[in-house]
């Protein structure tokens, strides 16, 4: 039996199930509550054997398409667009001159590396944010190719719900400096839901139209807001030189589904590497709060 037959077989006992349900409800022979019961339990067991050998359908961040995201009940809500002036972080990378990594080296740096590697790109931006929040307090941590464990898109309803699974390219963590070995040593969403305060997902793709992975992404942010506990959470997709941010939204969880924004394209040949590496600081900072007025970016009336 095919994946679409489960679902259809699926889809085919909880119509009976409703349909048994109300003819009870509305059936005035029932005579009392004890045979209600009786009956019920029968539909119920009547059920459980029809959908018994299917399994919770399964959601691959790398193959969800925004039909998938509809009919999980997440859908596009707007864009947030770049604010202008906001430029402490910006000035905090340039600061990692006295360190030796000048920002002239660092823009030389990314122009040398082939912009077909997007992840050689991405580590650049990533080991410039290590240096940034390296202290005796926090770190700044990543790992790659982090495996998503079945995680249910409506955590209210684990038994029925669509599970999500797969990997995501980067998750980028701010963690306790004392906590950061466990996540080093195993850097997984899980490890990092217990010790991560903060964190960041980012989709790395090659030079193609980013906005074709969004899709992608926000299953990715899905999973891992739930791992999190969180009801928002930001993230990003970058072919190394280019970048697209986008934030989710999750409704209340008996209603489940969400909604998300997202940015336009931002070019590091347009707005600089250390703009790019501002922006993916306050985002990792703030990875689970809305937009703020000095945020690098506002919500689009």
């Amino acid at each position: 039996m095919t994946k679409n037959d489960d679902l259809v077989s699926y889809a085919h006992a909880v119509d009976q199930l409703k349909a048994e349900k109300h003819a009870i409800d509305n059936d005035d022979n029932e005579g009392n509550d004890s045979k209600r019961l009786k009956r019920m339990e029968n539909v119920i067991e009547s059920f459980d054997k029809r959908t018994k050998h299917i399994e919770n359908p399964k959601v691959n961040p790398s193959t969800t398409t925004t039909k998938t995201l509809y009919s999980l009940g997440i859908e596009e809500r707007g864009f947030i667009v770049m604010n202008d002036g906001l430029d402490t972080l910006v000035e905090t990378s340039k600061k990692q001159d006295r360190a030796g990594w000048s920002s002239n080296i660092f823009n030389l740096q990314l122009k040398q590396l082939n912009e077909s590697t997007a992840r050689l790109f991405i580590d650049a931006y990533f080991l410039r944010l290590f240096s940034m929040f390296a202290d005796d307090k926090e770190i700044f941590a990543y790992g790659t190719e982090t495996i998503i464990p079945p995680t249910p898109v409506d955590a209210a309803h684990p038994d029925t719900s669509p599970v999500i699974s797969g990997r995501t390219d980067y998750l980028a963590v701010i963690l306790p400096l004392e906590t950061a070995r466990s996540f080093q040593n195993e850097p997984t969403l899980e490890i990092a839901a217990v010790y991560a305060r903060r964190c960041l997902i980012v989709e790395a793709k090659y030079e193609t139209d980013l906005h074709l992975h969004i899709p992608q992404a926000i299953a990715q942010l899905k999973a891992c807001a739930e791992k999190f506990h969180k009801s928002l959470i930001r993230g990003a997709i970058s072919s190394g030189f280019k970048w697209l941010f986008v934030i989710l939204e999750l409704s209340e969880r008996d209603s489940g589904g969400g909604k998300y924004y997202r940015s336009d394209i931002i070019d590091a040949d347009v707005y600089g590497p250390d703009r790019i590496v501002a922006i993916l600081a306050l985002w990792t900072q703030r990875s689970f709060e809305a937009l703020k007025s000095d945020d690098y970016f506002r919500y689009l009336p």
